[in-house]
């Protein structure tokens, strides 16, 4: 398998939406099945046998049943490209393929309505934040955090679970800590380094509980589905529900990202002048 650029590989709308691994699989299985059939019928040939009783088993082609005579994968490589006097009569030299995967309800044009499926196939997921918030300051820091996804077969669990880490990671920095500021008047960034423009590190990213539950894409040949915003989506949500929920005793519902202290330090202050009396930690 070659991985190829634009050059050697120009028919494709490129990756985006997590359709990487569904459109790779996808091709890669088609162009393998091609490729196993091909294999299969030289050996057939080479073997003097019906195509339809072949397997494939330790690395060698045979009857099903007898392991004896058999065909080795280097065997059928000669045959195809070097000995062409042993490829069945009519058959194309060479032992290589290509596939094309097209996902059979992904749309380009809108219906009657304006409405196209733009997605190859959908994930899905559920993520649960516990925070505390430090009322005397507005500081929240999150307690713990949980992460169910849902993004078909799972082809690198490893991969996965490691594009979900850096995913939340992610969707906590845009929920708490970064922040476009502009000058009200010349409206240049406030933010000239990353001494202003804050990102997390290890101490503010909690730790993560990752749980699976494979829904195998109906349309996909191995199930896949993509997984890269699966991560990021979630946090923004997660952290406005829980610091909500933790002030909900005075009323208050934040409904803007990111959640910084001075944030929340302005809604409570804006809950005191209303009648209320904030102390204490949530």
């Amino acid at each position: 398998m070659v991985l190829g650029d634009t050059e050697r590989a120009p028919y494709d709308l490129g990756s985006w939406g997590s359709r990487g691994a569904m459109m790779l699989t996808g091709s890669v299985m088609l162009a393998s099945g091609r490729l196993m059939a091909k294999a299969r019928a030289i050996a057939a040939h080479m073997l003097e046998a019906a195509e339809a009783d072949i397997v494939l088993a330790d690395s060698a082609f045979h009857v099903a049943g007898s392991s004896q005579p058999s065909i080795s994968w280097a065997q059928v490589a000669t045959a195809a490209w070097i000995r062409k006097v042993d490829l069945p009569d009519g058959m194309e030299e060479g032992l290589e393929t290509s596939g094309y995967y097209h996902p059979e309800h992904l749309e380009h044009q809108p219906d009657d309505t304006g409405r196209f499926n733009s997605a190859a196939s959908w994930s899905n997921g559920s993520h649960i934040g516990i925070v505390s918030v430090r009322i005397s300051t507005g500081e929240v820091t999150i307690k713990d955090y949980i992460v169910v996804q849902d993004c078909g077969t799972l082809i690198n669990p490893a991969l996965v679970e490691g594009q979900i880490h850096g995913g939340v990671a992610q969707g906590i920095a845009g929920a708490m800590y970064e922040h476009f500021q502009y000058d009200s008047d010349t409206a240049y960034p406030r933010f000239a380094s990353f001494m202003d423009y804050l990102v997390p590190t290890c101490s503010e990213v909690p730790t993560i509980s990752i749980d699976h539950f494979e829904s195998p894409a109906p349309d996909q040949p191995l199930g896949v589905k993509g997984c890269g915003e699966g991560g990021t989506i979630g946090p923004p949500a997660v952290v406005i529900g829980a610091v909500s929920d933790a002030l909900s005793e005075w009323g208050i519902e934040l409904e803007e990202c990111p959640v910084t202290p001075v944030a929340v330090r302005a809604a409570l202050r804006a809950a005191g002048a209303a009648g209320g009396t904030v102390e204490g930690n949530r």
